[in-house]
């Protein structure tokens, strides 16, 4: 059909060939240059202008399906790479659900080596090293594939959890503050790198991460992030008081000082931060103050931790009448606290008081079940008056008791003991957790030493 359509537009345009010569016999000069002149018929230069843009267009269509075909080549080995780097990265999925993680390093590879531009190769490749125990060779792989995917997020966070899990921390950090660089309110990269720093011991800029975080999730609108944000804020107000700690350990009281007045401006429930203020005035020699922040604190918030302290600093300055007063008051004020109760009996015998302890702690015992601290106070005092049996002899020497009876504290969140109270649970690193223990008995535990680590 397409023959006879060309047959058909050669023979019209000969018949317009020789139409046109016959009405236009006349010839003409075709001059090129001085030398070559040519004598040619009108209708020839009219018919060769034609076939001239015949043959141009047909080399223009002729070019135009060459770039065609050339453009489709290398869209069907790029689709065909594309496919390749698929099945290979779906096969080294397979693989690593499998738990064969050689397998699928194989795979990755393969894949990576057909599309090296591909996000989700990185990503699975490292897992895959991961799970072979190549940590670094991990690292090393999201290192390369910043390289050609730059401020990846996804790299960026894989490549922090994995220099962490490595051990390598300053890589971690690094990757930490890269990706906050690129986005200043990434929640999950602020309070990691707010660890790092913990850990670290830098407490300042510590704090500065929390606040920051903080102030991120108050400005998330759409959630409700109440929870999140009261943990937080203890959070916050324990790093303040880790300040507060290395600051007094230092003899910096002004710095100490002004941490602790932060915390007790964000809640002033904290009760390490109140102790600690009052023991910072009291190693300056002004325990006249220290009295006054432990007896103002106790009437906010009554935890008899502020009395074994005030009775403390009474007994420094000889004069154990007037924590006496404080104790009878305090008593008549709050006649069911038991535990107060308790350490008036325990003051009572401090002081060799001891019928007044008996009296104290009886009472006491006639109002509860079952008290551990109780019974102690009481052996103690009842071996005081003489009213002994080797029972209570074998209980009070095996215990160990000393003679001042130092009561028993317990972790309301972890219920871990210790002998001694502190502003944080040694177990579970939370603060202001430790309370009077007068229930559970159990062997002595060891004073909490101090540590910054958030874990």
């Amino acid at each position: 059909m397409h023959y006879k359509i060309l047959l058909v537009l050669i023979i019209a345009i000969a018949g317009a060939f020789f139409y046109l010569h016959t009405l236009n016999p006349a010839n003409v000069d075709l001059i090129f240059n001085e030398t070559y002149r040519y004598n040619v018929p009108a209708t020839y230069l009219l018919i060769a202008g034609f076939v001239l843009g015949i043959i141009l267009s047909v080399l223009n269509s002729l070019v135009a399906d060459i770039r065609r075909f050339i453009k489709d080549l290398g869209v069907s080995r790029e689709r065909k790479r594309r496919e390749s780097a698929v099945i290979n990265y779906r096969s080294g999925v397979s693989a690593l659900h499998q738990g064969n993680p050689t397998k699928a390093l194989s795979y990755f590879t393969k894949a990576l080596e057909y599309d090296p531009v591909d996000l989700d190769i990185y990503l699975r490749l490292a897992d895959a090293h991961k799970a072979a125990g190549e940590l670094q060779a991990a690292v090393e792989i999201l290192e390369r594939g910043l390289m050609k995917i730059p401020a990846s997020m996804e790299l960026l966070l894989k490549l922090a959890d994995l220099s962490a899990d490595a051990g390598d921390n300053s890589r971690a950090e690094k990757a930490w503050r890269d990706i906050i660089k690129f986005d200043s309110g990434n929640r999950y990269a602020l309070a990691r790198l707010r660890d790092f720093k913990v850990s670290s011991g830098d407490l300042s800029e510590a704090l500065e991460l929390q606040k920051k975080l903080i102030a991120t999730i108050k400005g998330t609108r759409g959630v409700d992030n109440t929870e999140l944000l009261a943990s937080e804020g203890e959070l916050l107000k324990g790093l303040l008081y880790e300040k507060a700690v290395f600051c007094s350990e230092a003899e910096d009281s002004d710095g100490a000082t002004s941490a602790i007045k932060e915390i007790l401006k964000l809640s002033d429930s904290f009760i390490p931060a109140s102790i600690l203020l009052g023991e910072i005035y009291e190693a300056s020699g002004d325990i006249d103050s220290a009295i006054r922040i432990w007896r103002r604190a106790f009437e906010a918030h009554p935890d008899p931790v502020f009395f074994v302290k005030l009775e403390d600093a009474w007994l420094k300055k000889s004069e154990p009448e007037k924590i006496l007063d404080e104790y009878r008051q305090a008593a008549m004020d709050r006649p069911q606290d038991v535990e107060l109760a308790l350490l008036l009996g325990r003051f009572y015998l401090r002081i060799e008081m001891v019928d007044d302890a008996i009296e104290e702690l009886e009472r006491v015992k006639n109002n509860v079940e079952e008290n551990y601290y109780l019974d102690l106070l009481l052996g103690e005092a009842y071996l005081r008056r003489g009213r002994t049996d080797s029972a209570s002899e074998i209980f009070s020497k095996a215990l160990g008791i000393v003679r001042d009876l130092p009561p028993p504290y317990i972790c309301s969140s972890c219920g871990v003991t210790a002998s001694g109270w502190s502003g944080r649970c040694r177990e579970c690193r939370k603060w202001n957790t430790m309370k009077l223990n007068r229930l559970a008995p159990g062997p002595k535990a060891e004073q909490p030493q101090p540590n910054l680590a958030l874990v």
